[in-house]
């Protein structure tokens, strides 16, 4: 009796035949040891923020290249070996990458994962001349000059240029955090986010001192109190210091930039810190004179105020 035929649709969705590949395994690039030099994120994936949340790419139309024509120019995929057109009876002809081990059944698809490992980028953007190795990928960058935003929020109505960005912001609504902490099990709903976080588990060590530091930038800034290094010197009075931060507050000095102002009043100050002296207008009273009761508001008063008992009370002075 004449076995029935078995289509080949059937045997795509059939993950546990022998010999077949998953329908979205062949086309699923996937290639977990490299990084394409489109974005520096994960392989075949665009260049955006927030591109590792996004799951997956479709892949675009497939480019039209005959089968004959990848096994004939072994020239032009010098990493096709003898053994990358795998045929069987009643089993698809299938195209193996030899570097990573992916596996396509179409031509097509074979040559856009080609140039992952040869970091060709053939689709130009015609407006600032970046270029990509995949059509959809210079679609969706397309959109950051047209100022397209096909995707709407459901909840709020904010639109953005591409699915995954609406994906992620999703997550505010809803409060999904599926990104946690190793560490302490704090959650995250985007993955920068976490990486940011992680960096507050890593500690830096003074060798001099002992003192812990969570950036190595500032273990480094710390050093050079040690070392008496001033590296940042005062362009209208050759004034040396230690700290970038430090050359700022000093160069207001020459040119008078008050950039904090008191909201009530309007008057500004060089520094933060004296904006947050200035408490004048909300009659917080924070400085206690522990001989007298009598309050101020700025510490420079209190100390002022002190004196005036040192000098009636030779006792006081003592204390």
């Amino acid at each position: 009796m004449p076995q029935p035929v078995k289509r080949e649709s059937d045997a795509l969705q059939d993950p546990g035949s022998p010999g077949q590949v998953n329908q979205r395994e062949m086309f699923q690039c996937g290639v977990a040891r490299g990084r394409s030099q489109d974005s520096g994120g994960p392989v075949g994936e665009p260049e955006d923020p927030g591109m590792a949340d996004m799951g997956r790419y479709s892949l675009e139309a497939k480019e039209e290249m005959d089968d004959d024509d990848v096994a004939a120019n072994q020239e032009s995929y010098p990493f096709l070996g003898s053994s990358t057109l795998q045929t069987a009876v009643g089993q698809p002809k299938r195209y193996c990458c030899t570097l990573c081990g992916r596996s396509f059944k179409h031509a097509g698809d074979f040559k856009k994962h080609h140039r992952v490992h040869t970091g060709e980028k053939p689709y130009c953007c015609s407006v600032c001349g970046k270029r990509f190795s995949q059509s959809g990928y210079l679609k969706i960058h397309l959109r950051y000059h047209t100022g397209e935003k096909p995707y709407c929020c459901p909840v709020c109505g904010k639109s953005f240029s591409h699915s995954g960005y609406l994906k992620i912001h999703l997550r505010y609504h809803t409060g999904e955090k599926p990104y946690t902490c190793e560490h302490c099990g704090k959650g995250f709903s985007h993955s920068s986010n976490l990486k940011k976080h992680k960096l507050t588990h890593q500690t830096y060590n003074c060798s001099l001192c002992g003192k812990t530091f969570n950036r190595m930038g500032n273990l480094r800034s710390h050093l050079r109190c040690h070392t008496g290094e001033k590296p940042y010197g005062c362009q209208h009075c050759g004034k040396l210091f230690s700290h970038i931060g430090n050359l700022q507050k000093h160069t207001r000095i020459h040119t008078g930039e008050r950039p904090y102002a008191c909201l009530r009043c309007g008057k500004r100050f060089s520094q933060s810190s004296h904006l947050k002296k200035h408490q004048v207008h909300t009659g917080e009273k924070p400085y206690y004179c522990s001989h007298c009761g009598k309050n101020f508001s700025r510490r420079e008063n209190l100390k002022r105020h002190q004196k005036i008992h040192q000098q009636r009370h030779p006792a006081f002075r003592k204390q």
